[in-house]
Parts: structure tokens; C-alpha cells; sequence
């Protein structure tokens, strides 16, 4: 097997970036609890997703991405099911820590409303999972893993409509777990939000929709052109965004 080393290269240094400048932010111990606790839900979920095909149907890892990080206690009964790639993981932190980043620039007009919390929890849960529907085309070209529904099920490149909403409900469990760690505790000396994560993702959102039109999945181009339009409406051109700046 032939390692794709320019992926695991931008995801190793987006993940880098990522840790850097939340720790920029935020207590090194707190930024470090968060990526614990992510890491470690996203490998028992996947592992767990992929042995039972709860919730999101049958599928399988394939090493093409990476060598298994439970090679040594894989078992056979379904093939690839415990195949989980090392740098699975890793594009689970670089997606959530980077989509609430985004979310809190994007809604900076409204950070003193009182559903602000809920609203930052949902946006950022709705954008990492269209980084993921991104990912999953150009996971699929590349065959890093493998959907085994059947075509009579509605599905997105190969994936079922359900493992988005899954990823989605997921995403937001896991950004609620650890708020606590990313909340800043000095309210005297508020901080804006830091633009870097907004790059970081939006750096990621046109590599995946490059990648895609490269391999002629044209549905996700569009997606990914429309929503990098819109964040950057929204995180730099909305009206109510430069008029509260303003003031």
C-alpha cells in the first residue's frame, strides 16, 4: 500500500495549526482536554460505527489513508471494520475546533443574545458537517473508506443521508462536552474571535471543493462554492457585522 503523504501532510499541519493558535486563546491544559476528549470520542465512535453499522449503515476503513490504529488487535470478522486510519482522528479536531472558531466569527454581532450559546453550537455543528460532506467524495475517490449500502437508499457519493444527520448530532454533542474548556474565563478582558480557525477551515472547504471538481463531482463543487460565498458574507461583508464593529 501507497501511502497518500500530501494528505496526512495538510492534515498533520492543519492539525498543528489548529492546536497552536487555540492555545493562543486559551489555557495550553484546556486546549489539550478538548483534543483528548475529541480524539478519544471519535475513535471508540468510528470504531463502534464501523463493527455495528449503527447509526449511519455498513461501511469499512481501508488503510489507504493511513495505517490502522488498532492493527495489532484487528479483528476478522468483518473485513477492514477495525482499520481505523491514524489520521481519522486528527481531521475530527481540525473539523469541530475550526468550525466553532468560524461560528463564533460569524456570529460576533450577536455574541451578547441570549441564545447565542444554542446558535454557536448549531452553526458550528451544521458547518463541520459540510466539511465532512466535502470529505466524503474525495474520501470515496480515494477509496479511504467503504459505504456497502444498498443504491436504493438516498445517498451523497456513496454515503447515506443519515450518517450526515448522525455526524451532525454528533458534532454538536461533542462542542457542548467541552465548551466549558473554551470559555473564557476573564469576561473583564473580552477577546475577539480569532479569525485563524475561520482560515483554517475555509482553507480546507476550497482544497475539498478543488479536489472534488478535479474528480468531476460537480453537486459538491457547487456546495462548496455557495457556502465559502456565504461564510465570507457573513464572517467579513454582513452590514450588521461592520455597523456593530463600528460601534
Amino acid at each position: 500500500m501507497q501511502e497518500p503523504a500530501l494528505a496526512q501532510l495538510v492534515i498533520c499541519l492543519a492539525f498543528a495549526l489548529t492546536i497552536w493558535r487555540f492555545t493562543r486563546a486559551f489555557p495550553v491544559q484546556n486546549v489539550g482536554a478538548c483534543a483528548t476528549v475529541i480524539l478519544t470520542a471519535s475513535i471508540l465512535g468510528e470504531l463502534f460505527a464501523a463493527r455495528t453499522g449503527f447509526p449511519s449503515g455498513p461501511f469499512f476503513f481501508t488503510e489507504n489513508l493511513g495505517y490502522s490504529l488498532v492493527r495489532a488487535f484487528r479483528l476478522q470478522t468483518t473485513p477492514g471494520s477495525l482499520a481505523l486510519p491514524w489520521p481519522v482522528p486528527l481531521i475530527w479536531v481540525i473539523n469541530l475546533l475550526n468550525s466553532r472558531g468560524t461560528a463564533r466569527l460569524i456570529l460576533k454581532p450577536w455574541r451578547h443574545s441570549p441564545s447565542y450559546g444554542f446558535w454557536l453550537l448549531a452553526i458550528a455543528g451544521a458547518l463541520a458537517t459540510i466539511l465532512n460532506m466535502l470529505l466524503e467524495p474525495f474520501a470515496a475517490a480515494n477509496h479511504w473508506w467503504m459505504w456497502l449500502t444498498s443504491k436504493e437508499i438516498p445517498s451523497w457519493y456513496g454515503a447515506p443521508w443519515i450518517h450526515f444527520v448522525a455526524s451532525a448530532i454528533g458534532s454538536i454533542f461533542l462542542l457542548a462536552f467541552v465548551t466549558p474548556w473554551l470559555i473564557n474565563k476573564k469576561p473583564a478582558k473580552e477577546l475577539p474571535p480569532d479569525i485563524y480557525p475561520f482560515w483554517i477551515w475555509l482553507s480546507l472547504l476550497l482544497l475539498l471543493t478543488l479536489s472534488t471538481g478535479i474528480h468531476r463531482f460537480w453537486s459538491a463543487v457547487v456546495l462548496g462554492l455557495v457556502v465559502a460565498a456565504f461564510s465570507i458574507f457573513m464572517a467579513y461583508l454582513n452590514p450588521s457585522t461592520s455597523n456593530r464593529q463600528k460601534a
